[in-house]
């Protein structure tokens, strides 16, 4: 704990937030709260199927494990078993397939009990914020209460807890799932499956489309997303992205899919190793190996990128409008295009997701941002400072594998 304050103090001081993690769906199969509190948990006999019955407290008398740690059920999520973790009974809707859970007659208990984690550590370290583990699963009454418990102990404890502010900010895992629900419970943003989306351009637009309500009305005007190419729950962006482990085709991915975070909106975030362009899953049960020492390093690139955004407003809140190119939009297309714009400010970025071959196309411009076609502008690209003049709504583009352009528009007069 003193080592862990220190970290949280350290950061402070040079005004990093400091989240952590809350996993409130489950617990090791073994923990504590599973001696004390035997009623907080699921039991089966075959702890992963959705088929056999639960095991009830008064089947004891006939033998059965009710209570017994190696019997607590595993979750089940998105088709994957969690063996290692044994699933909390909070009573919420079950997967479609398992039969109705046994009714836990101490909640209002379990309620207060996790309710007390977050305010423990808002005191006792400053924690700015917290990242809620499988959020959907959990009640949203249960959050609703936490979540405004949590900020209210925060603003009693500040400053003397040592916090950058009187608020504390918690951020729902979702998968897209419930996120009506999420927000009306007080999480300030979501996050679902974005790094799986970054294959093409087909797979990238039409998930942009949903989540930002292009396609329909699927969540609250307004929804803050986080983004992120890779996480400890999926797949190395490299090895997403590639056959085989390969240097200069790892630098292209990472390079390109950078880009896209950093500009698309949303808030972006980047995973420990990204920037070395690891190939290997994060470790969940232990210390992940990291080659620090690589030669391969994009930190100079991700923090030029991570300039550009700060600098332009359009890129952190100005609207999103994707951009028709010549390839169109298929299996084939390599070029994803959009424009972000925020008042009289307008930025193009154009990227080829193909990070084998070189490509081309002829970048239809929208009309709604206010380019006057009629006169020449300047495409100026703010990676590498290049401006290129142009005339009309069709500008050619040519771009190398991986390669991206962030435009500013510059009209003449």
């Amino acid at each position: 704990m003193h080592e862990f304050r220190e970290f949280v103090n350290e950061a402070h001081k040079r005004k990093m937030k400091v989240y952590m993690d809350l996993v409130f769906n489950h617990t090791a199969h073994d923990f504590i709260l599973q001696r004390l509190h035997p009623e907080w948990f699921l039991y089966k006999e075959n702890i992963m199927s959705l088929d056999e019955p639960y095991i009830y407290p008064e089947e004891i008398k006939e033998g059965k494990p009710w209570g017994n740690p190696k019997n607590t059920v595993c979750p089940y999520d998105h088709g994957f078993w969690w063996e290692d973790a044994a699933q909390l009974n909070w009573e919420y809707m079950l997967p479609e397939g398992q039969n109705k859970a046994p009714k836990n007659p101490t909640l209002n208990e379990m309620y207060e009990y996790f309710k007390s984690i977050p305010k423990y550590w808002i005191q006792a370290a400053g924690i700015d914020g917290f990242r809620c583990d499988v959020a959907y699963r959990i009640p949203p009454n249960f959050w609703k209460n936490c979540i405004y418990e949590a900020k209210k102990f925060a603003k009693e404890q500040y400053p003397k807890n040592g916090a950058l502010s009187d608020d504390v900010i918690f951020i729902a895992e979702s998968y897209v799932d419930d996120v009506k629900e999420l927000f009306e419970s007080g999480f300030t943003a979501v996050y679902g499956d974005y790094s799986n989306k970054l294959y093409s351009p087909l797979t990238l637009k039409g998930y942009l489309d949903y989540i930002y309500n292009l396609s329909g009305n699927f969540f609250p005007r307004g929804s803050r997303f986080f983004i992120f190419p890779e996480c400890h729950d999926f797949h190395r962006n490299t090895m997403k992205i590639l056959d085989s482990p390969n240097d200069v085709l790892a630098e292209r991915a990472n390079k390109s899919r950078w880009v896209l975070t950093a500009t698309l909106p949303g808030l972006p975030m980047i995973f420990n190793g990204f920037e070395k362009l690891e190939w290997h899953n994060v470790n969940l049960f232990s210390y992940s190996d990291i080659n620090w020492e690589s030669d391969s390093d994009l930190t100079k690139l991700i923090a030029k990128v991570n300039r550009i955004r700060k600098k332009h407003k359009a890129l952190q809140v100005g609207d999103y409008i994707w951009l028709e190119n010549s390839q169109g939009l298929n299996e084939h297309a390599k070029i994803f295009s959009y424009a972000r714009k925020y008042d009289k400010s307008t930025i193009i970025v154009t990227v080829n997701m193909d990070v084998n071959n070189s490509s081309h196309a002829k970048i239809r411009i929208s009309n709604v941002l206010g380019i006057d076609f009629s006169k020449e502008y300047v495409l100026h690209d703010l990676l590498n400072g290049r401006k290129f003049k142009r005339h009309g709504n069709e500008p050619y583009i040519e771009l190398e594998p991986g390669e991206s352009h962030i435009f500013r528009i510059e009209q003449k007069n």
